[in-house]
C-alpha cells in the first residue's frame, strides 16, 4: 500500500462485524461506533495507536477512501474511542 496519512490523522481499514455470538446470541449494532484495524499514522498524532491494532471508531466521524479497490477510512486522531487489548 502506497497511502500515508497526514497530520493527525489515522488511515484504517473496517473491519466486519459479526451479527451474532458463537453460541447465537444476537450482537446489538450501533452505527455509531465501529472497529477498525489502523495501517496508516500521521506524523503529528500524539500517542500513536500502533500499526495493526483493532480500535474503535467513532464512525460518524470518517471519510471513506477507495484506493486499488480497497476501501479504507481517514480519522483524526480524536475518532479514536479506544484501543482494544487482547487478554
Amino acid at each position: 500500500m502506497n497511502l500515508r496519512a497526514t497530520g493527525t490523522r489515522y488511515l484504517i481499514e473496517a473491519e466486519q462485524q459479526s451479527k451474532s455470538t458463537a453460541s447465537g446470541i444476537i450482537l446489538q449494532h450501533s452505527d455509531n461506533t465501529q472497529f477498525g484495524i489502523v495501517r496508516a499514522i500521521g506524523p503529528d498524532v500524539k500517542e500513536p495507536v500502533p500499526l495493526g491494532a483493532k480500535i474503535v471508531v467513532l464512525w460518524s466521524a470518517t471519510v471513506p477512501l477507495k484506493h486499488e479497490s480497497e476501501q479504507f477510512f481517514v480519522i483524526d486522531q480524536g475518532a479514536v474511542l479506544a484501543v482494544v487489548e487482547q487478554l
